[in-house]
């Protein structure tokens, strides 16, 4: 090879090179400019991935709140705007285990005056791993994945879609998920989504098994709170008159007694919704009994714990 040759083939380095490097920060600058996880504040357009436990902390220090909503997906049913008495956020989380509302808690609530979390047998079994704390001080390894992976750009480039055709973000300011797709999906009568969604319901409480560690976090929750100059107050959500019929003599049921126990012995108000009006089947989805409607949540809030005065 030439000298000609030599110098030729290190300008084709660098010139490919520098392509390289300034596509990739094209695509990192890209990604952090949608932010479409909400990780880095910047996000303007609404969070369209399911990213919640990501955005949340995000959504809610750009607000002024003096009441809390936590719990998983049931609980993220009720939109937070329409409780009575307080600003609430919503703390809830698709999915949540009781660690991870305990770690919200602790490392994001500031001073408040009531909190409401709404308690679901289904989030204490051992199925499921004890979750680390999604809310830590995120990595530097986490922080180039959000930047430069393709699945930052795809989630990027469908944020921006979804904003521009006029499509609803999934959460809402106050950390309310925004369930107008859910129930488009759920609102028609489908007899085969309902029965293995009940049959699904059988299985795990057949199969359930209390998990002492989770059982502790109720504690660990309600002092966090308490600490925070929190009122809390524990709903025991309810369940659909169908599960209820399929829980009779399972392990799950046996179960029932201590989960209760610990949750009365830890929190100073606790409201028992299990088994109650809000279980019938007109307050749940017809495709799926396992989430009651928004409009159910809001009424059972609102008349069942904002209508007592306790200031």
């Amino acid at each position: 090879m030439t000298s000609e040759d030599t110098t030729s083939f290190r300008r084709y380095l660098v010139t490919f090179a520098l392509i390289v490097v300034g596509g990739v920060a094209l695509v990192g600058g890209f990604c952090y400019w949608v932010d479409p996880f909400g990780i880095f504040g910047m996000n303007s357009v609404g969070i369209y991935s399911s990213a919640d436990r990501e955005s949340k902390a995000q959504f809610y220090g750009r607000g002024d709140y003096d009441a809390v909503l936590l719990g998983n997906s049931k609980a993220a049913m009720i939109p937070a705007s329409e409780i009575d008495g307080h600003t609430f956020f919503s703390a809830t989380f698709g999915g949540a285990m009781p660690e991870e509302l305990f770690y919200f808690a602790d490392r994001h609530l500031e001073e408040g005056e009531l909190a409401i979390v709404l308690f679901d047998i289904w989030s204490y079994g051992t199925e499921a791993p004890i979750k680390e704390d999604p809310f830590a001080t995120r990595g530097v390894q986490e922080y180039l994945d959000r930047l430069f992976s393709l699945h930052a750009f795809d989630e990027s480039v469908k944020t921006l879609r979804r904003h521009y055709k006029g499509e609803q973000p999934a959460f809402a300011p106050d950390g309310s998920f925004i369930a107008q797709r859910w129930i488009e999906t759920k609102d028609a009568p489908n007899a085969a989504l309902y029965k293995a969604e009940l049959n699904a319901h059988e299985r795990w409480f057949n199969e359930f098994e209390l998990s002492d560690e989770r059982l502790r976090m109720i504690d660990r929750l309600a002092r966090a709170l308490k600490a925070q100059g929190y009122h809390p107050v524990a709903v025991i959500a309810p369940m659909h008159v169908e599960s209820l019929k399929r829980l009779e003599g399972t392990p799950a049921q046996e179960a029932m007694d201590l989960w209760k126990q610990e949750i009365n012995r830890a929190f100073p108000e606790v409201i028992d919704l299990m088994d109650s009006k809000y279980s019938t089947p007109e307050n749940y989805f017809p495709a799926d009994p396992t989430h009651f409607r928004p409009e159910t949540g809001v009424s059972m809030i609102n008349d069942e714990v904002m209508s007592v005065e306790r200031y």
